[in-house]
């Protein structure tokens, strides 16, 4: 989906028609949905967190409705068109756009959404995040209310940021476009890993032991680094993958995945887990290539024993081979 495809489907949202003109159930759904992408860079969301804001924007300024306003977020949650949306049960089973459902059973059953990857990769750029909730705007709402309704979901002050950065020099329109916050606690618990990874790794030669890799601790809180099981790891406090690692294969043995390495012994790309591009994992991975997450690939060079390398970028999705691409450029 490039940009045109995705303002042509914001511009054609399935809305009832009011008496005040088309209803605003799911215009208003997506700018918060926006709004909370900009706050925190995550594009998933449980109903039970949206139902009380995204209802009190709809009773505000959507059509007036005996529902509840709990329940009136149902709707959008529900029947917002799947190429920009995704929506699954708490046992990650998809829940289609019919038959309606209540908001008591997508609290029952644990229903979360999610803008899709494709749609979050445009949305990470500023000026297209801002131009996508202008088309919203200029579609479904009046100049007056949009004013209240994007000052309600903490869009004005982004707006009124671009505004500054078009003023400044490029080098500073350059760091605006290329994050929108960057004190988040996502980056700042990167930059620390890779702080506490460059002393370990100095300490142990490049060779760091796997049970020291548990014990990295932000904030207060210990987050391993490394998954026990797993080669790609995404702790529960990110909304992306953290790092992915290589294991130790003895010579003359096959690697487990072809994760091709250049001359310099570095992974140039790394398979997806399993055949299914949805599993979670493979989401996770997709979710730091998308919103242009910093990495880390742990090269295992001996049994139990793993040399760090960062940051890592992934560069490119590649569905069709079952792989990301990656660059330490």
């Amino acid at each position: 989906m490039n940009e045109s495809e995705l303002f042509d489907q914001l511009r054609n949202l399935r809305t009832a028609s009011t008496a005040g003109g088309r209803a605003k159930h799911k215009p208003l759904l997506l700018l918060w949905l926006f709004g909370r992408y900009v706050k925190s860079h995550s594009a998933e969301v449980t109903y039970a967190e949206a139902e009380e804001q995204v209802g009190q924007l709809i009773d505000a300024f959507g059509p007036a409705d005996q529902s509840s306003q709990r329940d009136r977020a149902a709707m959008p949650f529900v029947h917002l068109e799947r190429r920009l949306w995704e929506l699954h049960d708490g046992n990650d089973q998809p829940i289609p756009p019919t038959p309606s459902r209540s908001g008591s059973w997508l609290r029952r059953n644990s229903a979360r959404g999610r803008l899709r990857p494709e749609v979050v990769a445009h949305l990470f750029e500023a000026r297209t995040l801002l131009a996508a909730a202008e088309t919203l705007r200029e579609t479904y709402l009046g100049e007056h209310e949009a004013e209240q309704i994007f000052r309600a979901v903490g869009l004005d002050r982004t707006f009124k940021a671009h505004n500054r950065a078009a003023a400044l020099p490029t080098t500073a329109v350059r760091s605006f476009t290329t994050t929108i916050d960057a004190s988040d606690y996502d980056s700042r618990l990167r930059r620390q890993a890779f702080t506490w990874l460059t002393e370990l790794n100095t300490k142990h030669g490049g060779r760091i032991p796997f049970g020291l890799l548990q014990e990295f601790r932000f904030e207060g809180k210990r987050i391993p680094l490394m998954d026990p099981q797993a080669g790609i790891r995404k702790p529960k406090e990110l909304g992306s993958a953290l790092s992915l690692r290589t294991t130790y294969t003895p010579p003359k043995k096959q690697r487990p995945y072809e994760d091709e390495l250049d001359a310099n012994g570095l992974i140039r790309y790394y398979m997806y887990r399993g055949t299914d591009p949805l599993h979670f994992q493979n989401v996770a991975m997709r979710r730091a290539f998308t919103e242009k997450r910093p990495m880390i690939w742990f090269k295992g060079v001996a049994s139990g024993l793993y040399q760090p390398h960062f940051p890592l970028w992934l560069t490119k999705d590649e569905p069709e081979n079952l792989r990301f691409l990656i660059s330490f450029e």
